[in-house]
């Protein structure tokens, strides 16, 4: 009995234990949640109410979540007006003639407001597979309608015939065009890998230098009213106080690269492939001289691009912070810190020189 909690004890202190419970290196790194509520949730059930080292784990985690939030709805770049939009002559939104990436329009308002600067007559709702989905027009009769189906039918001009006899039937031209606006937003694999906040490989050995360290971007989550944390809370505060700067030393030199070491040494990082098992991709089946490939959806009537096998040979897996990793990391209170200080607020860029 002796000899078996000596084992144990040896395997504490060297944080074997740790690893036989949560051994997370070779694990995949799953969906982020994204619901500032949830990380609410984390800090309350971890009795986090001051500012601390597990504090700024959740904030780096909660950066990761934010960006694929945003990657998801298009919204990485601000460009200052609305997505560009145009009327397909041929193809559709989903699969245009050309590279870029489209989304048809999806409410009736906004369709409502589109056909109003080219056609004077009512627009019409409808429910038709014949048709390109979202907001359509023909530029014949200039009739508009906005289709309500989820279709995959393609633009262009066609020749109906009128009329029940084949022999004296008529053909009618039409010219129905679809409304697509740009689509910035990312897949869900392109969200979850692109983030900066994950670390890649060639950072394992100075995670100091990683955007997840960004006292900045920790701010801006309290700016938004995303988060509850008491560190973020610190870092909007007043410019220069002593507080506000030696927390930021403290997460750029020590906190937030000391976590992803000790994440490295315990094994209790989690591996963000290209293409998680979990995520959607957005490739498709294409034929090419050397058979069949996937290649991104909207690329596959364009101009080709780059294949899924190709993408998965050229981008190295990044490492992530996992569910319950920050909940496991040792914790250090930022007042304990703070106190250890002189009065004067530090500057740290007091002997920065601008050549």
């Amino acid at each position: 009995m002796l000899s078996q909690l000596a084992v144990l004890a040896v395997l504490f202190a060297s944080g074997d234990c740790f690893r036989a419970s949560t051994d997370l290196k070779d694990q995949e790194c799953q969906e982020s949640q994204t619901n500032p509520e949830y990380f609410s949730e984390l800090r309350s059930n971890a009795f986090i109410t001051e500012c601390s080292k597990k504090d700024v784990c959740l904030l780096m985690r909660q950066l990761d979540a934010y960006f694929y939030a945003r990657a998801l709805k298009g919204e990485l770049v601000d460009y200052g007006k609305p997505p560009g939009g145009r009327f397909l002559a041929s193809g559709n939104c989903k699969r245009p003639l050309n590279s870029k990436k489209l989304v048809p329009v999806t409410t009736k308002e906004e369709c409502q407001k589109i056909l109003s600067k080219h056609t004077k007559k009512k627009m019409k709702v409808i429910h038709s597979t014949k048709y390109p989905a979202g907001c359509i027009m023909d530029f014949v009769t200039k009739r508009g309608r906005f289709n309500k189906a989820d279709t995959n039918v393609d633009a262009g001009v066609k020749y109906i015939r009128v009329g029940k006899s084949r022999i004296s039937a008529q053909r009618k031209k039409t010219d129905v065009r679809q409304y697509c606006y740009d689509d910035y937003s990312l897949d869900e694999a392109a969200a979850s890998y692109y983030s900066p906040y994950k670390l890649k490989a060639s950072m394992a050995g100075r995670p100091e230098m990683s955007t997840s360290c960004s006292f900045g971007m920790m701010a801006g989550l309290s700016r938004v009213g995303l988060t509850d944390s008491p560190c973020a809370s610190i870092l909007v505060g007043e410019q220069g106080t002593k507080a506000k700067n030696v927390l930021i030393e403290q997460i750029t030199n020590h906190w937030c690269p000391g976590i992803w070491h000790e994440a490295m040494d315990k094994g209790a990082t989690c591996s963000a492939d290209r293409f998680p098992s979990w995520a959607k991709h957005g490739f498709v089946q294409d034929e090419d001289e050397e058979g069949i490939v996937e290649r991104a959806e909207y690329l596959v009537r364009g101009i080709g691009g780059e294949t899924k096998e190709d993408l998965m040979d050229s981008r190295t897996a990044k490492m992530g912070l996992p569910e319950g990793v920050c909940e496991n990391i040792e914790d250090e209170l930022f007042d304990g810190i703070l106190s250890g200080k002189g009065d004067e607020a530090p500057d740290f860029f007091r002997d920065a020189m601008v050549k």
